[in-house]
């Protein structure tokens, strides 16, 4: 080959040698200026060019050489030999030449060039056959057209055109005997001598291939017996890593005919793969239902035509009839661009589903264990916090002191049962937020009521700044979750700080017509923490130090519950602290609001053992606790209320069916507890309704939760008041539904 190319080389230098190609254009004029001229080729005698003499020849260009003569100017013809007359006259009025000389019309173009009086001349026309040159009768005209804007070059042709003799210089070519069959012949010399060393070139090319052919066929041969080893080396290792893969893997065509398959594949639906390949679904596997081989043949040409990975789960029945759960990955097997095929892969992933169920009901459990334990643990706590209110009336100041202390550690432990069920809640995905409008005013006073009277026992600064809606604008949220997140921070800021202030503030950020962003920062001038302590507040049942549980005590789960609630909020709990010097909480929320009434300052906190509100009324009190039923009716009794007591559901709703039915008007409200035997608080709800007395039910219970609340109003409940309750909160319901007595 390398001959070969090497032969092409010098034959086609050999040519352009004698073709004028390669060679100078032109001459370079370096004392005088270069007239560019366009030269129409037009033929012998009046102008051509010889390929042997490797030059413009003819009348026209002797014509030109008498002016170069005369004026002592330079002629440069530009080679353009295939060009027609117009294209030059193109190339003229673009000024990219100087003068064309050719066959040209003066009449025609004479406004357009400068065309010489003088510069016309004749010539026969000759025409040849294969071995000479003989004259015709026809005659042309050649003149020169000249850039209209070169008026020197005008004038120099019009002085020198008219002392040239052009009949003698006509004469000249017309009496020379021009072969130009000969001509050609002696230019195709070098060309011919080219061919055949290109022919010699090829044979001894030829005899050198039929030399190599013979030991590049052994070398060919050898390479494909390697290359064959080496495919099936390759076939075997895939074939073994394809079968040895527990899961089952598949191959398919884009037409969803199976091409490959793995021995998990035969075990699964008891096939050989010799009755697999080439098949498809309905016609390979018996034991699919033609319903689920139409379903996987949409699956597959979803892969083929949008070129994605598809996951389906699906249960499948085994050989001995075993229901399995499979988890299959379908992709595209795509090659320059193009889907070629599909290969899947299914993973029985049974066990892991189960375990994940198992996983689920233990948390369900360990949920509804929580919930119920809180309950019955509260419905104690209700008669112990109720009696130790009812004691404090009338007790002597040292009692008082006690059964002070009594409610507060009573009201620690509740707090305590709420964070362990607010946790649970949170790990199964039941938290939920209310959403309902409240006064931010109103929050904030109920939050400094149950922080003020331990902080004043520290002797710290309690201060409150905070920025309302002064629009008019009620807030749209959950107060009782915004409200213990607050109680959060305070009780902590409280526990963690011994000299100093706690201070909360807020500030509206951002306000629009329909949303209201406020910032909320908790400040203390506590213990402090350092940064790793900081990193590790947010988990569960964890504080900052180890020590500071047995020091201050807690559960480590305030934080934790905080950072969740306000991320379900969306908004995030933010902290900057330095060891000693405090600590601060910030976060920022943003509400739904609604126009609604002014709001004023926030209410001064009322003391909850004077002036108790009285009541001309009778109440219905249905509990099936004996100690909860003493505290109901203690508290209603001292508000002038006639107490009936319902020891179950069932026994509530005779007592109201009696009243109806002995023409007594109906209780004035009944007290409903939810867990009941018997009959419990919902069924009970149903009946009484049924009965249509209209008589107002409120349930008191500690499921109070806002989905049990929403619960509870779909059944027909007006109201609900949370076990442990305060005379306080038992006033504010009762309010609701009963008229007051003036007290005299």
């Amino acid at each position: 080959m390398k001959i070969f190319c090497l032969a092409l080389l010098i034959i086609f230098i050999a040519g352009c040698a004698q073709d004028g190609y390669g060679t100078p254009a032109g001459r370079t004029y370096a004392d005088q200026p270069v007239i560019q001229v366009g030269l129409e080729c037009c033929g012998y005698p009046i102008a051509f060019f010889n390929p042997l003499a490797r030059e413009f020849q003819g009348i026209a260009v002797d014509v030109l050489a008498e002016i170069e003569r005369l004026s002592g100017l330079q002629f440069h013809i530009i080679d353009r030999r295939e060009a027609h007359i117009n294209e030059l006259l193109d190339l003229l009025d673009a000024g990219q030449l100087d003068v064309v000389v050719g066959v040209i019309n003066p009449e025609y173009m004479r406004g357009r060039f400068n065309i010489p009086e003088a510069g016309f001349f004749s010539a026969y026309h000759f025409s040849e056959d294969d071995s000479s040159v003989f004259f015709v009768n026809f005659r042309y005209s050649v003149t020169f057209a000249v850039n209209p804007h070169d008026e020197f070059l005008m004038s120099v042709f019009e002085e020198t055109l008219p002392l040239i003799d052009f009949l003698s210089i006509s004469r000249a070519w017309t009496t020379r005997d021009f072969d130009h069959a000969a001509q050609m012949i002696q230019v195709q010399v070098p060309w011919l001598i080219g061919a055949a060393t290109l022919f010699a070139c090829v044979l001894g090319m030829l005899l050198v291939l039929l030399v190599q052919n013979s030991n590049e066929r052994k070398r060919l041969r050898n390479l494909v017996t390697e290359h064959s080893h080496t495919l099936d080396f390759e076939s075997a290792l895939l074939g073994t890593v394809f079968d040895s893969i527990p899961d089952v893997i598949f191959c398919k065509d884009v037409e969803s005919r199976y091409i490959r398959v793995n021995e998990a594949f035969e075990e699964l639906f008891g096939v050989k793969r010799d009755a697999v390949l080439n098949k498809k679904d309905f016609e390979a596997i018996l034991s699919v239902s033609p319903q689920r081989a139409l379903e996987w043949r949409e699956a597959d040409l979803k892969v083929v035509k949008q070129q994605m990975t598809l996951h389906l789960e699906e249960t499948r029945a085994l050989p001995n009839g075993e229901k399995r759960i499979f988890d299959t990955i379908k992709t595209p097997l795509i090659q320059n661009g193009k889907v070629i095929g599909i290969v899947g892969l299914s993973r029985d992933i049974t066990r892991r589903k189960q375990a994940a169920d198992e996983l689920e009901k233990a948390s369900r459990a360990k949920s509804d264990f929580i919930s119920n334990m809180s309950h019955e643990i509260r419905t104690p706590m209700n008669s112990i916090i109720g009696f130790s209110e009812l004691a404090m009336a009338g007790a002597l100041p040292e009692t008082q002191t006690y059964l002070t202390r009594i409610m507060e550690n009573s009201n620690w432990l509740l707090r305590i049962i709420d964070d362990i069920l607010d946790i649970s809640k949170i790990e199964s995905g039941k938290m939920e937020l209310e959403s309902t409008q409240f006064d931010l005013w109103e929050l904030f006073n109920h939050c400094r009521e149950m922080i003020s009277v331990k902080a004043e026992e520290k002797g710290l600064k309690l201060s409150f700044s905070v920025d309302v809606p002064d629009d008019g604008s009620l807030l749209i949220g959950d107060p009782i979750r915004l409200r213990q997140i607050f109680i959060n921070l305070l009780s902590n800021a409280v526990k963690f700080t011994s000299v100093g202030m706690i201070r909360i503030t807020s500030f509206i950020k951002e306000s629009t017509p329909t949303t209201k962003t406020l910032y909320f920062e908790i400040r203390d001038s506590g213990i402090g923490m350092t940064d790793e302590q900081i990193k590790r507040i947010y988990e569960p049942f964890t504080q900052a130090d180890s020590s500071i549980s047995r020091r201050y005590g807690g559960t480590g789960l305030g934080l934790s519950i905080t950072q969740n609630l306000l991320q379900k909020m969306g908004s995030t709990l933010t902290v900057n602290s330095m060891e000693g010097l405090g600590s601060r909480f910030g976060f920022e929320i943003t509400f739904d609001s609604i126009e609604g009434e002014g709001i004023g300052q926030p209410a001064q906190p009322v003391n909850t053992s004077s002036n108790p509100p009285r009541f001309d009324a009778s109440v219905l009190i249905c509990e099936d606790n004996e100690m909860n039923q003493m505290v109901a009716e203690e508290h209603l009794s001292r508000l002038g209320i006639k107490v009936f007591i319902a020891n179950n559901g069932k026994k509530g709703v005779e007592m109201v069916r009696e009243r109806k039915a002995g023409g007594q008007p109906p209780f004035d409200l009944i007290l409903m507890d939810m867990h009941m035997p018997i009959m419990d608080g919902i069924a009970a709800t149903t009946r009484i309704n049924e009965l249509k007395t209209g008589v107002p039910i409120v349930a008191m219970t500690a499921n109070v939760m806002s989905t049990d609340r929403e619960f509870y109003r779909e059944q027909g409940i007006r109201d609900c008041i949370g076990k442990p309750f305060t005379s306080q909160e038992l006033w504010g319901c009762l309010k609701k539904y009963l008229k007051t007595e003036k007290i005299p």
